[in-house]
């Protein structure tokens, strides 16, 4: 089948789907992840190869924009929201080791974290729970078994005294 470039809004109140606006070029293997009001896009592959596009959907303006790219071309990504970070992890179709990024929402910046893997990790499964990224299986010449969690951030309660109080 073709690579395509459609996007389909699932709304829950009316139990149905409908068309929104197409993605600007056509991908496949694409990573999507929610933060706040915004859907993004990223990476994936056209017909030939991997992409570092990334693109935000304003679903209240019904519009992509371009977001700034990956560091590195990749598919079968997995990207997770926590905070005011996007966390983009796997992919890759070779040996050479796969780097993993945050994307910091604030100031529109890549940086590096901690690879929990080496090599390819295609199409794993996640979520976030509190503060934890999981990720679970994937692909990596076989179908791999593992559960790794990455603590993405910290809070940390600093009771304050009340005036008057001894």
């Amino acid at each position: 089948s073709a690579v395509q470039d459609s996007l389909y809004i699932y709304d829950p109140e009316l139990d149905a789907w409908r068309e929104g606006t197409a993605l600007p070029e056509p991908r496949a293997f694409l990573a999507g992840v929610v933060h706040k009001d915004e859907i993004y896009a990223l990476g994936g592959r056209d017909a030939t190869r991997e992409r570092a596009e990334v693109w935000r959907y304003e679903r209240g303006e019904g519009r992509w924009t371009s977001a700034p790219a990956l560091p590195a071309a990749g598919d079968a990504l997995l990207a997770l929201a926590e905070g005011t970070s996007l966390y983009v992890l796997g992919g890759g179709r070779d040996d050479r080791p796969h780097l993993h990024e945050r994307f910091d929402t604030l100031t529109g910046s890549w940086s590096t974290i901690d690879t929990p893997r080496q090599g390819p990790w295609r199409g794993a499964a996640g979520g976030v729970i509190g503060p934890t990224l999981h990720v679970v299986g994937g692909w990596s010449g076989e179908y791999l078994s593992i559960h790794e969690a990455y603590q993405a951030g910290f809070r940390t309660f600093l009771p304050l005294g009340a005036r008057g109080a001894d």
